[in-house]
């Protein structure tokens, strides 16, 4: 499993790096279907007409891009805005405490089976389920 391990000691609210990547223009995300997937993350800023915006850290990014997913995470996305540039920072949200991994929430519409081990995880219907020994 890749993921991001701090090295040291994180105090919440600190910004631990910009999340990098392609930026690129999408149609709107499916109602039904998962907003981001794999590597890319739609943003709420939308460009000019109905398209979204959004960074694809799948072939360019920095170490962020290989955050998991958690439904109780240490750290958040965060969309800062400074006149036309637009940034994502990842900003810790609890103490993070060396060899801990560090951790996000990827929303609401998963596109895979949560695995996060949390009592009160958020996407239990996502669980893998047993598999049936007659199709195995």
């Amino acid at each position: 499993m890749r993921g991001l391990v701090a090295k040291a000691a994180i105090p919440a609210g600190e910004v631990i790096g910009q999340y990098l990547g392609n930026m690129d223009l999408f149609g709107p995300p499916s109602k039904n279907g998962p907003i981001n997937d794999g590597y890319r993350m739609h943003l709420r800023t939308r460009s000019t007409g109905n398209k979204f915006v959004g960074i694809d850290a799948l072939d360019a990014g920095g170490n962020l891009r290989f955050m998991n997913h958690a439904c109780n995470p240490s750290a958040r996305f965060h969309e800062v805005q400074t006149g036309q540039r637009l940034t994502v920072v990842v900003v810790t949200i609890r103490d993070v405490y060396p060899g801990e991994e560090v951790t996000v929430s990827y929303g609401n519409k998963l596109w895979f089976v949560c695995r996060c081990g949390w009592s009160g995880c958020q996407h239990r219907h996502l669980q893998q389920l047993p598999q049936d020994s007659e199709s195995a």
